[in-house]
């Protein structure tokens, strides 16, 4: 992405959360790529630890300050939650489609504090599950790059114990 035409926001935020996630893995992951991604200059894997953040039940909340962390992140404040991106306000909750997920989030808090986080269905608006943390990241990579002179790095950096696995015309199509 950023060579010719700006990402839609599902592709930015996919990108985004798919390098938080690459950056600290939990378990094994399966990444299969192409020449010209694995070439993209990135923000270095520890700059997502201050890129990201999360809500958890029971923790508190302040509208005011979650909507400048937001607006921060890139995500449309005010917007319906029906693409990457959207959070609208109301009430004593707060719809949002966070950065690679793949629907919206609706939470519900009182007291400033959140009480639940569930996904839900934008059509029918019927509850799918619930999570007890939800990770809001960037709404696109080059906000964790934190500045214009932020060290670059690859996803050799990100992979660093990764087995590599290419098809035989890779370096020709890499060159």
């Amino acid at each position: 992405p950023f060579d010719q035409l700006e990402p839609s926001h599902e592709i930015a935020g996919r990108r985004s959360s798919v390098l938080r996630r690459l950056a600290k893995p939990k378990k094994p992951i399966l990444l299969v790529s192409t020449a010209e991604a694995v070439m993209e200059r990135l923000p270095m894997p520890a700059s997502w630890s201050r890129a990201s953040f999360g809500l958890k039940v029971g923790s508190a909340f302040s509208e005011r300050d979650l909507r400048a962390r937001l607006e921060a992140h890139g995500y449309d404040l005010d917007d319906e939650p029906d693409y990457p991106g959207g959070v609208l306000f109301h009430g004593n909750t707060f719809e949002i489609f966070p950065a690679g997920a793949l629907g919206p989030f609706r939470i519900e808090h009182s007291g400033q504090v959140i009480r639940r986080i569930a996904a839900f269905d934008p059509i029918g608006q019927e509850v799918l599950f619930e999570v007890k943390e939800l990770v809001i990241d960037p709404m696109s990579e080059r906000l964790a790059f934190g500045g214009k002179r932020g060290k670059r790095s690859n996803l050799f950096d990100y992979c660093e114990q990764a087995k590599w696995v290419a098809d035989a015309g890779v370096p020709a199509h890499a060159n």
